[in-house]
C-alpha cells in the first residue's frame, strides 16, 4: 500500500503512515461512491496515496489529512472519466457518427475557441479547467500571486464566452 520502508524506519510506521494510513479506509469509501468499479476505485486511491506521498514536503502539517487526500482523489477520478469519456466517444461502434457529431463538434469548438485565446489565459484555462488544479495549485506553478490567476481566469472565461458565442452567429 504505502512505498516500501527504508532501513532508517526499521519496520517503525514512518511519519506519511502515521499521517495519512488511517484515512485509507474513508478514501476508498469515498471513491467507491463515486465509481461503480470498485477496482477503479481502490487504484485511484493507491495513486491518491502515491500522489501524496511524492508531494508530503508541500503538505501543511498544520493541515487536516482527509480533504487533502479527498481532493487528490477527486482530481485523479475526473481525469480518469475524462480520458475514459473521450476515448468512449472515439471508440463507441454502436454510436453512429450522426449521432457522436454534436458531442464532437462542441469539443472542435472548444478546442477551437481556446487556440484563439492569449497565452496566458489558455495556460490558465489548461491548468485549472481542463486539468481540475486548484487556483493556489495553477498559481504556483505559473509564479503568480492566486489574485492574477482568478483574474486570468476570469477574463479568459469572458474571451471564451465571446470566442464561443461569434462561432455560433457564424454557423446560424
Amino acid at each position: 500500500m504505502f512505498p516500501q520502508r527504508t532501513m532508517k524506519s526499521q519496520g517503525k510506521p514512518t511519519e506519511f503512515e502515521r499521517r495519512f494510513a488511517p484515512f485509507r479506509a474513508r478514501l476508498v469509501g469515498y471513491l467507491n461512491r463515486r465509481t461503480p468499479d470498485s477496482a477503479e476505485a481502490e487504484d485511484v486511491a493507491q495513486e491518491t496515496l502515491l500522489a501524496a506521498y511524492y508531494q508530503q514536503d508541500q503538505f501543511r502539517t498544520d493541515a487536516a489529512p482527509l480533504p487533502y487526500l479527498l481532493g487528490i482523489a477527486r482530481r485523479r477520478l475526473r481525469d480518469r472519466q475524462r480520458s475514459r469519456h473521450t476515448t468512449e466517444l472515439l471508440e463507441d461502434e454502436t454510436q453512429s457518427l450522426p449521432d457522436a457529431m454534436p458531442q464532437l463538434i462542441d469539443s472542435l469548438t472548444l478546442k477551437s475557441a481556446l487556440a484563439k485565446l492569449p497565452e496566458a489565459e489558455r495556460r490558465v484555462i489548461e491548468l485549472t479547467a481542463i486539468q481540475g488544479r486548484t487556483y493556489k495549485e495553477a498559481a504556483a506553478i505559473l509564479g503568480e500571486p492566486v489574485g492574477t490567476l482568478k483574474w486570468r481566469v476570469h477574463s479568459a472565461v469572458k474571451t471564451l464566452r465571446t470566442i464561443l458565442s461569434e462561432e455560433e452567429t457564424k454557423t446560424r
